[in-house]
């Protein structure tokens, strides 16, 4: 059993490598290692947001924050939700894009409630689905203040609006330093997604500019989330603008410690902000993150132990004879099929053939009595046939005569499943003939 921390390791990419990405999740991933430092845990590894869900390594703890976007959850190069069995969550400044939030991440935010939300946008939209949440702001607000010396003398403007240019002081902007978190990724191979060395390209960057921030500037102007928030907790100045009229809901608790300025306000800039005192808060959050990982590593391993006690015996074959049958059926390894019945036994033939073969897809389900979903999929009623090209279980054994007329009479292919006898008899509906 592991610690882990949440990165962007696997990024999709053109071809060209035109691609611009901006360095905030990599100052996210920074900040909660520089955290990790600070409560004692040293051992972890790191896990990639955009593939949690199908993450096969050693169990593990995960401190799970940043932005998400469920929407793209069905991409291949983003499966976030939901997260591997492998990976034991406590939510901690997170922030979801989605206002619609499917029912099996529902499921996994619930278990693992309360979620840590990073912005009150975020933290309304989860108490519509009743899921137990608070907010904690953005984790990189929870950095240690750094220490001061005389080299901290710099003004940084970090992806500032144009328009700002004209209402800085001059003595701010002469010798200001004018830098960005959009960068190029700088290709190592022509793949479709990024390799090893270009993502450590990536992290070097934001922890170059990390450090810039910690140890030379005096003043950070800047319209990035992830510039403000972790110089806001090192105790520099910051001042906060965007060049439009609205700031959205991703900044809906950073203006617990600084103006949001947009264009209307930029006349109205306070150009000698000061350091933020809330060094208990920080000490209490810390508390509580360390308390969270602790418990949850703590029940994880005593799970895992239950878990193994039982792990550890001989095991008979499950299912065999309806296995054997289905297996004695010569299907095609990819097919699409029906369940006639919904019955205990329905639910066994689902099982075994999503082992046997996991590349056929429940498409339909039929039951004359039962309303309602089946492992998803919504009820029919015997009356709605049509020809298709479905193979059709059927599981009411007294019904069999009488279904398999029916499916004959629309040429389709069925299945008569009969769990005392090891033999099963497939029709198949051959439309060359």
């Amino acid at each position: 059993m592991k610690y882990g921390i949440l990165a962007r390791r696997r990024i999709e990419l053109n071809l060209d490598g035109r691609d611009e990405f901006n360095l905030g999740d990599e100052i996210q991933t920074i900040a909660v290692q520089e955290i990790f430092k600070e409560i004692g845990i040293n051992d972890y590894i790191i896990i990639d947001r955009d593939s949690a869900s199908k993450y096969d390594g050693e169990p593990v703890v995960l401190l799970y924050n940043m932005y998400n976007s469920l929407a793209l959850k069905y991409h291949d190069y983003n499966r976030a939700f939901p997260l591997s069995p492998k990976i034991h969550p406590v939510f901690y400044s997170v922030q979801i894009e989605d206002k619609f939030i499917p029912n099996n991440i529902v499921s996994q935010l619930l278990i693992n409630s309360p979620i840590g939300c990073r912005d009150e946008e975020t933290y309304n939209n989860l108490l519509k689905y009743d899921i137990p949440s608070y907010i904690s702001g953005c984790i990189t607000a929870l950095l240690p203040k750094r220490k001061k010396t005389t080299e901290q003398n710099k003004v940084f403007l970090v992806d500032i609006p144009d328009e700002l240019y004209e209402y800085i002081p001059m003595d701010l902007k002469k010798d200001a330093t004018i830098i960005s978190h959009i960068v190029k990724i700088t290709r190592t191979e022509g793949k479709k997604f990024t390799t090893d060395e270009e993502i450590n390209n990536l992290i070097s960057q934001a922890r170059y500019l990390f450090d810039s921030y910690k140890n030379n500037a005096k003043l950070v102007i800047t319209s990035r989330l992830h510039a403000a928030a972790p110089c806001i907790a090192m105790g520099i100045p910051v001042i906060l603008v965007r060049n439009c009229f609205d700031f959205d809901g991703r900044y809906s608790w950073i203006d617990k410690y600084t103006p949001l300025y947009n264009i209307d306000k930029f006349k109205d800039i306070n150009w000698n902000p000061k350091p933020i005192e809330y060094d208990s808060f920080k000490i209490q959050s810390k508390e509580f993150i360390k308390n969270a990982l602790t418990h949850k590593f703590n029940m994880a391993l005593n799970c895992q132990k239950f878990s193994n006690y039982f792990f550890n015996r001989e095991r008979c074959i499950y299912n065999a004879i309806p296995k054997s049958a289905i297996l004695n059926l010569n299907l095609p390894e990819v097919f699409d099929y029906a369940i006639w019945g919904v019955t205990t036994q329905a639910q066994i033939v689902v099982k075994i053939l999503s082992e046997v073969r996991p590349k056929a897809r429940l498409s339909k389900v039929i039951d004359l009595n039962i309303n309602g979903n089946f492992e998803g999929i919504l009820i029919n009623k015997p009356n709605d046939l049509i020809h298709d090209e479905l193979i059709y279980f059927v599981t009411p054994i007294p019904a069999h005569k009488v279904i398999s007329e029916q499916l004959r009479k629309i040429e389709n292919s069925y299945v008569l499943v009969n769990f005392g006898k090891r033999e099963w008899i497939y029709e198949k509906y051959d439309k060359s003939v």
